[in-house]
């Protein structure tokens, strides 16, 4: 037998979400954005979709069901059978070829925080798995309120620190890709330096959003 199915997956929860400190608003135009980089920069064999609580012309959608705000709408992503998932967050810019980082054998691969001090945290930003996922789905769903509460500090912060603290083993981009997974704040210095040749991947946290700045290696 072959791998299984590959799907590049990533969340839209249309309208302005306060995560506690930064509000935030996505919108599809966002997602049709994440495809053209997808389909500039993969040439393996995959699914392009997002989980939405609206249509988005042009791409394959996927209705969100639970009603969860902002970004615990990702939660929704471990009920389905995606086969091999490779999820990415819309303000994530792609700047290189990514197959070596879909063919990696993922259990389950995410961020290490780019904050020194939490490296030994997980960051959802970019994350991928063979799922599904239902422990983390349907932990999460019979105690949503919660664990929505619960996560609204450091070292245990949002959607990220409930998948951190159930997810059980998981490895970091950072140390299987060393180089391809990079910050926009930590590693380019807020924009004031180039991604190196080498990079794939660039993780925009917070503010500002890729579609707020002009740099040459961001395609609009």
């Amino acid at each position: 037998m072959g791998p299984r199915p590959l799907a590049i997956a990533c969340v839209l929860k249309v309208g302005q979400w306060h995560n506690g400190h930064i509000l935030s608003e996505y919108q599809p135009k966002h997602v049709q954005w994440m495809a053209r980089m997808v389909a500039a920069h993969v040439t393996v064999p995959h699914r392009f979709v997002c989980l939405s609580d609206v249509l988005v012309p042009g791409v394959e959608t996927i209705p969100l069901e639970e009603g969860w705000p902002g970004w615990w709408s990702k939660m929704e992503l471990f009920r389905h059978d995606l086969g091999r998932v490779f999820y990415l967050d819309l303000d994530t810019v792609i700047v290189g070829n990514i197959d070596g980082l879909l063919e990696h054998p993922h259990r389950f691969t995410a961020l290490h925080s780019f904050a020194h001090d939490l490296q030994h945290t997980l960051g959802s930003g970019l994350m991928a798995w063979d799922g599904p996922r239902m422990d983390l789905f349907d932990e999460f769903k019979s105690r949503a309120g919660y664990h929505m509460d619960h996560c609204k500090r450091r070292g245990c912060w949002g959607d990220q620190g409930f998948i951190g603290g159930h997810v059980g083993e998981w490895e970091a981009w950072q140390r299987l890709f060393p180089g391809e997974v990079i910050s926009y704040k930590a590693d380019l210095k807020h924009g004031r330096r180039p991604p190196a040749p080498g990079a794939k991947v660039v993780c925009f946290h917070g503010k500002p959003k890729p579609w707020e700045v002009t740099h040459s290696w961001i395609t609009k």
